[in-house]
C-alpha cells in the first residue's frame, strides 16, 4: 500500500508549497532547513512555450539521482493496490489520492469513471507558494479520476481549466494484479496536457525494457500547428548509470545535464548531477558533494564561471562549531538538526574568499504536534526569527538590528486549509501598522482583499492586535477591493472603493480575454475588445464607448485599433509578423492607419529586424538587433543607422557599452558577487571618467569614489534603508572643509 508521505514526512510539501517568505537567500527553507532548488532552466520560445524545470529535494538524497529531478516535475504518477495514487505537480510537490468508498470501488470493477479523493495533508502546503493567491494555482483543487471505460488512463482536471492525461503502458492483466494485498506498482505517464487556451502539450516516450524514457515534447494549437518542441537524448539511452541528458529545442538552443554515473558512497551507487551546460546562460557546477556519515549525499557546492561560488554546510555528526549542537552518530538519523543547512558561504568581500553570509539555528517543531522557530543570522550578526505553527505554516517573521533590537515583525494567519487569511505588519514595539485580510470563496479565490491601517493620518484609526492573534480592525481605515470569478476561477469583476469597476469577459471554454469593460459607477467609460485566430491574438480595440458590443459606437470619441498578422511558417508559428495601429474615422466609419511594423526573427526566435511605416504607408526606417552566440543583445541599430554595441562577461554582466547618442564608451568590472566595482566612461580622445564602488557583506554600497578621488560614503541599516549619505568635503562659509551629511530615519513601513 502506498505510504502517506506527508503524514510523517511533510517536508516536500513544505519545501515547494510554503509561503515565499519562508525561503532565505532564495534557497533555504527555514521550516525544513532544506536547501531547495526549483527553477526553470529554459523556456523554449513559441506561441505556447515549453518550460524545462529542475528540482532538488535534499530529503530524496537516498534516491539514485541524489534528490535531483531534471526536466519536468509532473511526468509520472504512481498507482498501487489500484485504489491509491501519488500524483506529482508542476510546483514540485506530490499529492496523495485514494478511492475509499464502496461505491467508487465498485465503479472501478465495472470499468466506469471513478473519482480519487485527495488525502488532505492538513498542513505544510499553502495557497501562496507561487506568490499569488488564486484557486487556479492550487493543486489541491484538482479533480482526478479513472477514465470511463479505460482504466489505463487517469485524467487530472486542473482548477485553471487544464486537463492532464496520464496513461500506463502496463497491460490490464498487470493492473488487475494491483488489487489490495498485491504489492504491484503501476506507473502512469503524462501523455497529453490540454491548456485553458486550447493549446496542447504532447509527451512522447521511448520503451526501454519496463521503463519509459521521455524522448520528445511538443506544443500544438487546436488545428495541429506545431508551436514549439524539445527533443531529449540520453547516454545511455535507457538512463541506467546516466551520464548525460541532452535537450535540443525548436528555437535553436541546447541544454545538457551531465551526471557523475560512477559516484558511490558506502556501497550505494548514484548518478549525481555535476554540471548544467546551457547554450545561452552561464554554466553551473555542483561538485564535490557532501558525503554523509551514512549512505546519503548532500549538495555542498554551487559554482558559476569566473570563481563565483556558494558553499553549503550542513549539520553533521560532531560538534557543529558555532551552533551549540552536538550530534553523535548513534542519534544522527533521528536527530532533528541532522542534515539541515547550517551555514552558507559566498564571496561577498573584495576578493574571491568565501565569507559566511547566513547562519541557521533551529528549534525544530514536530509536525501537527509542536510549533518551532528558526533564527537566521546575516553576515554581521543581525538576527531574523521565523516562527511556524505545528502545521508548518509560517506564523511570524521578526526582524532585528543585531541580536535583540526588534525593528519590525510580519504576522501570518492561516485557515484550516492553508489559505492565507491575513498578514500584519508591526513596529518595533509590537504596535500594528497595517493589516491585509483576505476573504475567499469556497474554491479559494480571493473575493475581498482589505488593507487596513492609518491611511489618512488620523492616529485614532489604526489596527489593533493582541499578541500574535488575528488583527482587530473595527477602528481602522480600510481600502477594500472586491472580486467575483467565473466557474473556471477566472477573474470576472473587480470593484474598487472609488467606484471604479473592471469587468472581464472570456471566450467560451478558454481563459482568453474577449472583452474588458472599465466602469465609473454604473457607466462604461473604457472598453477593450480582443479577437483571436485559435489562441493567437489578431486584433485589439480600445475605445471610450458605452455599450457592450464592439459594433456599438454610442459615446465613442476615440477608437484605437491594433491588428496583428501572425506568422504562418515554421519555426515560431503564430509569432506577430505584422502589426498595424490605426484609429477609427468616426464620420466615415473607416480605420485610418497610424503606423505599421513588420517583424523578422532569427533562428532562435529573437527579434532581428523591425521595419517601420508611417501613417501614409511610407517606409521610414528599420531597427536591427544582432545577438551573440548566447542570445545576448550585441548590436542595436537606431532609426538613422547608428549602432549601439554591448559586450558581456561569462556571467552575463555587461562589461562594455557604446551608445551612439554619447561620445564615450562605458566599461564595467565586477567583483565575485557580480556587483559593479568600477565603471569608466572613455571618450573618443581617450579621456576617462572613473567611478569606483565598494560594498559590504550585505551587498549594500558603502562608498563611491570619482575620478578626482572624491568619496561619498553610505550607511544602511540591515534592511537596506539608507541611513546616512556623507558627501565629499567642501568649504563652508569660514573656509573650513566639512563633509555634508544627509540622514534618514525609517519605521517598519520604510
Amino acid at each position: 500500500m502506498i505510504s502517506h508521505l506527508f503524514l510523517d514526512n511533510p517536508y516536500e510539501l513544505v519545501d515547494f508549497g510554503s509561503h515565499p517568505s519562508a525561503v532565505v537567500g532564495g534557497c533555504v527553507n527555514v521550516v525544513s532547513g532544506d536547501y531547495v532548488v526549483n527553477q526553470e532552466d529554459l523556456v523554449i520560445r513559441g506561441h505556447e512555450p515549453i518550460p524545462i524545470q529542475r528540482r532538488y529535494f535534499m530529503r530524496d538524497d537516498g534516491d539514485y539521482y541524489g534528490g535531483w529531478n531534471c526536466g519536468f516535475n509532473h511526468l509520472k504518477a504512481t498507482v498501487t493496490n489500484r485504489y491509491h495514487l501519488q500524483l506529482p505537480e508542476k510546483i514540485g510537490v506530490k499529492l496523495e489520492y485514494s478511492i475509499n468508498s464502496k461505491e467508487a470501488r465498485e465503479r472501478i470493477l465495472k470499468n466506469k469513471k471513478a473519482y480519487f479523493t485527495l488525502q488532505d495533508p492538513e498542513g505544510a502546503i499553502t495557497n501562496s507558494a507561487l506568490g499569488e493567491l488564486s484557486a487556479r494555482n492550487n493543486p489541491t483543487n484538482n479533480v482526478v479520476y479513472y477514465k470511463a471505460g479505460d482504466q489505463k488512463e487517469i485524467l487530472v482536471k486542473g482548477p485553471d481549466g487544464s486537463t492532464r492525461h496520464y496513461r500506463t503502458f502496463s497491460s490490464m492483466a498487470e493492473i488487475l494484479l494491483s488489487l489490495p494485498g498485491q504489492d504491484v506498482w503501476i506507473y502512469y505517464y503524462l501523455r497529453r496536457e490540454v491548456f485553458p487556451n486550447g493549446n496542447v502539450m504532447v509527451y512522447s516516450w521511448e520503451e526501454h525494457g519496463k521503463q519509459r524514457i521521455l524522448s520528445k515534447v511538443e506544443t500544438k494549437d487546436r488545428g495541429g500547428n506545431l508551436l514549439a518542441w524539445a527533443k531529449f537524448t540520453h547516454d545511455p539511452s535507457d538512463c541506467k548509470r546516466l551520464k548525460w541528458t541532452h535537450i535540443e529545442t525548436s528555437d535553436g538552443r541546447t541544454l545538457t545535464y551531465y551526471f557523475d554515473s560512477k559516484f558511490e558512497h558506502r556501497g550505494r551507487k548514484y548518478s549525481l548531477l555535476k554540471e548544467v551546460r546551457h547554450s545561452d546562460q552561464p554554466s553551473e557546477h555542483y561538485e564535490p558533494y557532501w558525503k554523509t556519515e551514512f549512505e546519503e549525499v548532500g549538495l555542498a557546492w554551487v559554482k558559476f564561471p569566473d570563481e563565483r561560488f556558494r558553499n553549503i554546510h550542513h549539520y553533521c555528526v560532531g560538534s557543529n562549531k558555532g551552533t551549540g549542537v552536538k550530534i553523535t552518530k548513534e542519534e544522527a538519523l533521528e536527530h532533528a538538526h541532522y542534515k539541515r543547512v547550517k551555514f552558507l558561504f559566498e564571496p561577498v568581500g573584495e576578493d574571491k574568499r568565501l565569507h559566511q553570509v547566513y547562519k541557521f539555528l533551529y528549534e525544530p517543531g514536530e509536525y501537527k504536534k509542536k510549533a518551532g522557530h528558526t533564527d537566521v543570522y546575516d553576515a554581521y550578526g543581525n538576527r531574523t526569527r521565523y516562527h511556524y505553527t505545528g502545521k508548518y505554516w509560517l506564523s511570524a517573521v521578526l526582524h532585528y538590528k543585531g541580536e535583540a533590537e526588534l525593528f519590525s515583525q510580519d504576522l501570518y494567519h492561516w485557515s484550516t486549509k492553508g489559505w492565507l487569511r491575513s498578514k500584519v505588519l508591526t513596529g518595533s514595539k509590537g504596535d500594528p501598522l497595517s493589516a491585509t485580510i483576505y476573504d475567499y470563496d469556497s474554491k479559494g479565490n480571493v473575493i475581498i482583499e482589505s488593507f487596513y491601517g492609518n491611511l489618512t493620518g488620523d492616529e485614532s484609526k489604526h489596527v489593533r492586535c493582541i499578541g500574535s492573534h488575528f488583527p482587530i480592525v473595527d477602528q481602522a481605515e480600510c481600502f477594500r477591493v472586491k472580486r467575483t470569478y467565473t466557474e473556471k476561477n477566472l477573474l470576472h469583476v473587480e470593484t474598487f472603493p472609488n467606484g471604479m469597476k473592471i469587468e472581464n469577459v472570456y471566450l467560451e471554454d478558454t481563459d482568453l480575454l474577449s472583452a474588458k469593460y472599465i466602469y465609473e459607477g454604473s457607466e462604461i467609460v473604457r472598453r477593450h475588445f480582443y479577437t483571436y485566430e485559435g489562441s493567437i491574438l489578431i486584433q485589439q480595440i480600445v475605445d471610450d464607448g458605452r455599450g457592450r458590443e464592439a459594433a456599438h459606437l454610442e459615446g465613442v470619441t476615440q477608437r484605437l485599433i491594433q491588428t496583428i498578422t501572425p506568422r504562418k511558417g515554421q519555426p515560431f508559428y503564430g509569432f506577430p509578423e505584422e502589426i498595424e495601429e490605426a484609429y477609427l474615422d468616426l464620420e466615415k466609419g473607416m480605420p485610418i492607419l497610424l503606423k505599421k511594423q513588420k517583424i523578422q526573427y532569427n533562428s532562435k526566435g529573437l527579434v532581428e529586424k523591425i521595419d517601420h511605416w508611417d501613417a501614409q504607408g511610407v517606409y521610414r526606417y528599420t531597427l536591427e538587433y544582432l545577438y551573440d552566440a548566447r542570445g545576448r543583445l550585441e548590436k542595436q541599430k537606431d532609426p538613422i543607422g547608428r549602432w549601439r554595441t554591448l559586450e558581456y562577461d561569462a556571467n552575463d554582466n555587461p562589461i562594455q557599452e557604446h551608445d551612439p547618442n554619447e561620445n564615450f564608451f562605458i566599461k564595467n568590472t565586477y567583483d565575485f558577487s557580480n556587483r559593479p566595482t568600477v565603471s569608466s566612461k572613455i571618450g573618443v580622445s581617450g579621456a576617462k571618467e572613473r567611478v569606483e564602488s565598494q560594498y559590504n557583506f550585505l551587498h549594500q554600497k558603502i562608498s563611491e569614489t570619482n575620478e578626482q578621488g572624491n568619496k561619498t560614503h553610505y550607511v544602511h541599516d540591515p534592511f537596506g534603508n539608507l541611513l546616512v549619505k556623507t558627501l565629499p568635503a567642501i568649504a563652508d562659509e569660514t573656509d573650513t572643509l566639512r563633509c555634508p551629511e544627509l540622514r534618514n530615519t525609517y519605521n517598519a513601513q520604510g
